[in-house]
């Protein structure tokens, strides 16, 4: 893993909100803020950063995802048969795709 660790949490640090690696908002990891109002609570600063705190979760779903594919026959380039090749393969392939990019392969 190259990221920090997860979990992370989201807070409020006037101007900005927060996403840390602690729920003291300590080892921040990122913070949003709106430039054009740097005082507000905007709705869109907000789920910013939700979005971003929820990202060391979100690339372990990709990866359990993968692991589960793999489970039932599929690898990267290789087909699967049955009516839900296409989408098995699909799914497959941009998770793969959207994990090396999280990983700093792509």
């Amino acid at each position: 893993m190259k990221h920090t660790p997860g979990p992370w949490h989201t807070g409020k640090r006037h101007p900005c909100r927060v996403i840390a690696q602690a729920e003291t908002l300590h080892g921040v990891v990122a913070m949003t803020c709106d430039p054009r109002d740097e005082g507000s609570e905007r709705a869109v600063e907000i789920a910013n950063a939700r979005l971003i705190a929820r990202a060391p979760e979100m690339a372990e779903a990709l990866r359990k995802c993968t692991r589960l594919l793999e489970c039932i026959g599929w690898r990267a380039g290789s087909p699967i048969h049955g009516e839900l090749e296409s989408d098995i393969s699909l799914v497959g392939n941009e998770a793969r795709a959207l994990l090396a990019k999280i990983d700093g392969e792509a």
